[in-house]
């Protein structure tokens, strides 16, 4: 893993949500789920592993990229394609609310550096 210590770095974050998860039964939410987290897998499968953060929401994600700025929006397009090409009669239908941002601010790395998953959950809570 390329070393970071000391230096700033700018990252972008895809927020999404499986739209009325919850008004789903349990059967429904696990169905949504499944396919969501395949869309999702295939969608960030070009990004390094070392240049991303998932934070599984529940209902949906948050993923951190920490390397080009372009991967998020990538990651959205091609899950969007997938869902545009999903069986229309797949019951229930899969469909995501999703919120994208470049970080304004600094994640600084090495000994000072900003615990990922804290930053996801408070810029998650601030844009909700």
């Amino acid at each position: 893993m390329e070393e970071r210590s000391n230096k700033t770095i700018m990252c972008s974050v895809l927020f999404l949500d499986i739209a009325e998860y919850s008004k789903k039964s349990v059967a429904g939410q696990i169905s949504l789920k499944d396919r969501f987290n395949n869309y999702l897998s295939a969608a960030i499968s070009s990004v390094p592993i070392t240049d991303r953060i998932i934070l599984d929401t529940g209902d949906g994600a948050a993923i951190n990229f920490l390397g080009d700025v372009e991967d998020a929006l990538k990651a959205a397009l091609s899950l969007r394609e997938s869902m545009i090409n999903e069986d229309a009669s797949t019951d229930p239908p899969l469909q995501v609310c999703g919120q994208g941002s470049i970080l304004a601010q600094f994640v600084w790395c090495g000994t000072s550096m900003v615990n990922p998953i804290s930053l996801a959950m408070a810029l998650m809570s601030r844009n909700a």
